[in-house]
């Protein structure tokens, strides 16, 4: 995936969250299954992972660098779901990620395609910033897939 299918897929995203804005309140906060969480989490996770590799991940990802290992999974995506029913509105939880998405946006525009293509690791992995990208789109329409079906 180049850069400019990866921007195009984070400006069809942002449209998505606007359109979650006209979800009921009862069910964005309510979970999407039992033993689920709900729109509202699914939402604040996927911004708190926008925001995670806004200031953690690319601003790092150079030829040859070492970048720290993600944070605890259990524990990174259990404070996103508390933040999401921390008293926000549907809005604030829906302008947050888009906000995120929006500044993470801009800062893969930003970059050159050396940057784009450059070769870091996580651990033991080795990983260029197009294919954390990559990563990235598959998570995002995981669970957007998720949301859809409830209006299926």
């Amino acid at each position: 995936m180049n850069k400019e299918q990866w921007i195009q897929h984070s400006v069809d995203y942002r449209f998505w969250l606007e359109e979650l804005k006209t979800m009921e309140d009862g069910q964005f906060f309510s979970p999407i299954k039992e033993g689920k969480w709900s729109v509202a989490a699914v939402i604040s996770h996927l911004e708190a992972w926008d925001l995670f590799t806004l200031k953690e991940r690319l601003p790092y990802m150079k030829e040859g660098a070492q970048l720290k290992p993600s944070p605890d999974f259990h524990s990174f995506n259990k404070e996103a779901e508390e933040r999401a029913h921390n008293g926000q509105t549907k809005e604030q939880v829906i302008d947050g990620a888009i906000q995120a998405r929006t500044e993470l946006t801009d800062l893969v525009r930003n970059v050159n395609d050396r940057e784009y293509h450059a070769s870091c690791s996580i651990r033991n992995t080795t990983i260029t910033m197009q294919e954390y990208l990559t990563d990235f789109m598959q998570h995002d329409d995981h669970h957007r897939n998720q949301i859809r079906e409830l209006s299926v």
